[in-house]
This record gives structure tokens, C-alpha cells and sequence, in this order.
């Protein structure tokens, strides 16, 4: 310590602003490794989330199609209306049934109990029923 004492005033000031410095740099090297980490943890959220909603986008098309073309059947039904209009309308929802779950077919979903709050088994679109690890 008795170097530090003995230098002149030049020294000191410049050892010192070198230190800090120093110290500047090495926050802004670790500060931009976090933003690009940051980025990149920000880049898979997003292209996750993303086929999430387009999902649900298409589940909310499948379902408006069902309700109308099954309230379509109800009037046709209602109205006495002949059997081929009734069967064409059946047939339509039979497709769009079948698109709605090709379109849920990888989406598994699982079942909550209330007093645990962790799923207790998995329920895919499959009707294959298994356990969580």
C-alpha cells in the first residue's frame, strides 16, 4: 500500500479511471450477453405462443362451423324439410368434426385435481389415457 502512497497525483487519477474503466467494459460485455439471451428466450416464447393461437384460431373456426351447421339441422329438421338437405348438412358437420380433431389430434390435455393442483393423468385425443412422470 505504500506504492499507492508514494505515487503523484497524475498516477493515481489515471489508475483509478482505468479501473473504472475496466469495470465499465466488463458490465456492458456481460449486459449484452443477457440481452442476447434474453432475445433468443424471447424469440422461442414467441414462435411457441404463436402455434398456440393459431390453434386455438382454428378450433374457434371448427366450432362456429359445427354450431351453425347443427342449429342448420335443427331448423331444417323443425321445418320438415326433405331428407337430402338434412343429409348434406350431417355430412358437413361429419367433415368439419373430422377436421376439428386432425386439427387437436397432437394436443394433449391434462386433468387437474382441485386439492393438488398437478395433473393426474393425460388424456390425448387418442382416447390413450396415461400417467405423467
Amino acid at each position: 500500500m505504500s506504492f499507492v502512497t508514494n505515487l503523484n497525483l497524475k498516477p493515481k487519477l489515471l489508475g483509478s479511471f482505468g479501473l473504472c474503466a475496466l469495470i465499465t467494459i466488463a458490465v456492458g460485455v456481460l449486459g449484452q450477453f443477457g440481452i442476447t439471451r434474453l432475445f433468443d428466450l424471447f424469440q422461442g416464447t414467441i414462435s411457441n405462443n404463436l402455434v398456440s393461437i393459431m390453434q386455438v384460431d382454428s378450433v374457434k373456426a371448427n366450432v362456429i362451423a359445427t354450431n351453425r351447421d347443427f342449429f342448420k339441422v335443427i331448423a331444417l329438421v323443425a321445418t320438415k324439410s326433405s331428407s337430402d338437405d338434412i343429409a348434406s348438412t350431417l355430412s358437413a358437420l361429419a367433415r368439419i368434426r373430422l377436421k376439428h380433431l386432425k386439427a387437436l389430434g397432437s394436443i394433449e390435455l391434462p386433468l387437474w385435481t382441485p386439492m393438488r393442483k398437478k395433473p393426474v393423468m393425460i388424456l390425448s385425443r387418442t382416447g390413450r389415457r396415461t400417467t405423467p412422470q
